[in-house]
């Protein structure tokens, strides 16, 4: 959910909400999954799957996040290529050869 969701609101060009997001979330709520394992596992003697589960509570999260900005529907006026810019110039044809003397080959 966290992988589809942000890569969906980067493909419509909501980057700035993925990269803001990410920054605020990876440092500050990241703190709370790292403490909950380490307290888990130093002092209430929680295993393995203590660890996993916080972590994966707060990958659940991050995509709630993603999918909340998603549903909000913001992205779908972004605009990912601007109009006003010059397309590719097409090449010119050609020019037919004509040979030396005035016949065609």
């Amino acid at each position: 959910m966290n992988m589809i969701f942000v890569s969906a609101l980067k493909g419509a060009g909501d980057m700035r909400f993925v990269l803001l997001s990410t920054a605020v979330v990876s440092a500050v709520v990241s703190a709370v999954p790292v403490l909950a394992v380490w307290l888990g596992i130093s002092y209430f003697g929680l295993g393995l799957l203590w660890s996993w589960g916080a972590i994966t509570a707060w990958t659940v999260a991050l995509g709630i996040v993603y999918l909340a900005r998603f549903l909000q529907g913001r992205w779908k006026t972004m605009r990912v290529i601007e109009p006003g810019y010059p397309a590719e110039p097409t090449p010119e044809p050609p020019e037919p050869a004509v040979a030396i003397g005035g016949e065609s080959p």
